[in-house]
């Protein structure tokens, strides 16, 4: 694992940071979250206690634990809350740190193989279940046609997702030589 003395620049963890000082720590998010409310009690996630380790400017841990990917992203703290604190975006940014640092080798590897088969293809699994297919009448493949596929790819380049990806690639490529 990447060790880095600064996940986020000063600058970041300050916007991270302001965007949840309205939080007054009331515990809405918490009691209306399905993973605090369904998961396994040993990988307990509370948005309040994330929320609160943000306010301590604890970002760097978070970045570097896997308490961020815990959470859904089904937004229904940000629906409950009395002030809209952005859970959700706060987390997304912390997990594109994480995996643009290095930090989360076990989520890229099982994040690597669908992204790769979505740029490839533009389905997040392999095609497959052709008999089923035929059975109920459909044509035994689903790739996407051709034009769709060429802007899938279009908008992967537009959008930075595909050079993402790259970069992605090239840091857990550089951590497996180490």
């Amino acid at each position: 694992m990447a060790e880095l003395r600064e996940v986020l620049t000063k600058e970041e963890k300050t916007v991270l940071v302001k965007a949840v000082t309205p939080c007054l720590q009331c515990g809405i998010c918490t009691s209306s979250c399905p993973p605090a409310r369904f998961t396994d009690p040993k990988l307990y996630f509370s948005p309040r206690l994330l929320a609160s380790e943000i306010l301590k400017d604890n970002l760097d841990y978070l970045a570097k634990s896997e308490t961020i990917w815990r959470c859904f992203l089904c937004f229904e703290c940000v629906n409950l809350c009395p002030h809209s604190v952005p859970l959700p975006d706060i987390i997304l940014r912390l997990r594109e740190y994480a995996l643009t640092r290095g930090l989360s080798k076990k989520i890229y590897d099982v994040l690597q193989g669908p992204i790769e088969n979505l740029i490839k293809t533009g389905a997040i699994f392999p095609f497959g279940r052709i008999n089923l297919r035929k059975f109920i009448g459909l044509p035994s493949t689903t790739e996407l046609p051709e034009e769709s596929l060429k802007k899938l790819k279009r908008i992967f380049e537009e959008t930075g997702f595909k050079s993402f990806v790259d970069k992605l690639k090239l840091t857990y490529k550089n951590l497996d030589k180490v």
